[in-house]
């Protein structure tokens, strides 16, 4: 019997005359087909399993560029901080008041949009579907008065998401 969906032939034998009967072959035909599934699975959770590792690989170097990246910046942004205090102008880095909370996944979100992970990598990062990212990003988005990607990064560094 051939395996559906997948290469290999499925061989057995008896020494009993007669073999297989026809409730025999039914039941060989049922067992290979549920082999056929449990393979084509184990084959889909290792890619799955495979799209994560690589997604949480691509997070763990963004986040060290990141921490790099803030390092540098660290002693300038301060700099301009104290220049905006002493010259009485407002701090654009305070959040506004009346700003909606965001929930704990929408935070993390937030924060892996802004390290430029993609909607798909997110998913894969937070065992989420790429629709509940979506739900996730369109929410935030209105609760942080933002339109794009790349308004809601800035967000993110402004108010320390990140």
């Amino acid at each position: 019997m051939a395996l559906p969906w997948e290469s290999g032939v499925v061989v057995a034998s008896a020494s009993r005359p007669g073999f297989p009967t026809a409730d025999e072959r039914q039941l060989l035909r049922a067992a290979v087909g549920q082999a056929a599934i449990a393979i084509h699975a184990a084959q889909r959770l290792d890619q799955e399993a495979a799209a994560r590792r690589a997604a949480e690989d691509a997070l763990l170097h963004q986040q060290e560029l990141l921490r790099s990246l803030a390092d540098q910046v660290a002693p300038e942004l301060a700099a301009l901080a104290r220049t905006i205090r002493d010259a009485g102008l407002p701090d654009t880095t305070a959040v506004r008041d009346g700003s909606p909370a965001l929930t704990d996944r929408e935070a993390e979100v937030l924060r892996l949009l802004a390290q430029g992970l993609r909607n798909k990598e997110i998913a894969a990062v937070l065992w989420l579907s790429d629709r509940t990212v979506e739900r996730h990003i369109t929410s935030l988005y209105r609760k942080i008065g933002v339109a794009r990607r790349s308004e809601a990064t800035a967000f993110a560094l402004r108010h320390g998401v990140v």
